[in-house]
């Protein structure tokens, strides 16, 4: 998901972190499982690579798998506040992968959400942002194309420059026959919708953005090499700026998203009506897999850039002048 975003969104971006063996050691259950005879050594880049390929896609070449995220998106704001819950979000992402027959594999992806009303699970199109007296904003969808990356053995670059590491995935086993693994991306960029051109939209210099995944499966089916796909149980939480179409200016607080996450093994009809129903009246081509490679990636700040324009401030309304925050002193020692 991209979820950037989102973002994204379980889907959106497989950046992954590698797991430290003394973080693991303290957890009680994470542990890399051995290989028994003819089974993936999750060890190794290699083995993580297409246990996680199994997890998220398929190992056959070429396949085209479905996915979708539904939970609901908080606002925290200040440092004793409530966190609150503004809206729901709901959407999938179409993949399709290939087999480079050199221990990496490619991914095509695309992905389409919908923020959505919390009592209905109606697609919002409008929303009333508590935080400026109620004023209505127009609602953005997400819509990203392409989302596309080759895992190898060392994952670098994308969104954030600066990112490198190497494709290992901490495990974690419950007994013999359960097995569940976990990503914690974190990520910083520089932020397009800029205050010069976007006064209200603009959050700050830099677009920050967490993304945490859980994928739960049976340990064995996981292992085994001649299985190529699975349909995991899963879990995906982001942390983002607020977005450019809330008008947050640089409020302090956040964005926290919570969702469920799953494969759609029955494709295009497993999708809810009402995001299956919106996704075909604005983005049909989102329906269908993607086909080929496509460059560049894109998040769905650049979209925002790309297709909206400034919204003035109402008659009366100054801007909201920040408060500045002294960066921490961390020390290396």
């Amino acid at each position: 998901m991209n979820l950037d975003g989102l973002g994204i969104n379980i889907f959106d971006r497989r950046t992954l972190l590698k797991s430290g063996v003394a973080a693991m050691a303290l957890s009680g259950m994470a542990a890399v499982p051995k290989a028994r005879a003819n089974e993936l050594d999750l060890s190794t880049p290699e083995g993580n690579i297409k246990a996680w390929v199994k997890l998220d896609g398929s190992l056959e070449d070429g396949a085209a798998t479905l996915g979708m995220w539904d939970g609901i998106v908080m606002s925290v704001w200040g440092q004793q506040q409530t966190v609150l819950p503004l809206f729901g979000f709901k959407g999938f992402g179409y993949s399709r992968w290939f087999d480079n027959k050199d221990g990496t594999y490619t991914k095509l992806h695309k992905e389409v959400g919908f923020y959505t009303d919390l009592a209905t699970g109606e697609v919002l199109e409008e929303w009333e942002n508590p935080y400026l007296d109620g004023e209505r904003v127009k609602v953005w969808p997400v819509a990203n194309d392409p989302v596309n990356i080759v895992l190898q053995p060392i994952l670098q670059g994308g969104y954030d420059p600066n990112f490198r590491q190497e494709f290992i995935l901490p495990w974690y086993t419950y007994g013999d026959s359960r097995i569940s693994t976990s990503q914690d991306v974190n990520l910083r960029w520089p932020n397009l919708v800029t205050k010069d051109k976007w006064p209200r939209e603009f959050t700050g210099d830099y677009v920050r953005v967490g993304e945490y995944f859980q994928l739960h499966t049976d340990r064995d089916m996981l292992m085994d090499p001649d299985v190529p796909s699975l349909a995991p149980t899963g879990a995906w939480q982001r942390l983002g700026n607020y977005l450019p179409w809330m008008l947050m200016e640089q409020r302090p607080g956040h964005l926290f998203y919570r969702t469920n996450t799953g494969k759609l093994p029955g494709g295009i009809g497993d999708i809810p009506r009402q995001i299956r129903e919106a996704a075909e009246k604005q983005f049909p081509d989102y329906l269908e897999p993607p086909e080929e490679w496509t460059e560049h990636n894109v998040s769905s700040f650049e979209v925002y850039v790309r297709d909206a324009e400034p919204v003035p401030f109402p008659p009366g309304r100054e801007p909201f002048v920040p408060v500045e925050i002294p960066e921490p002193r961390i020390s290396e020692g």
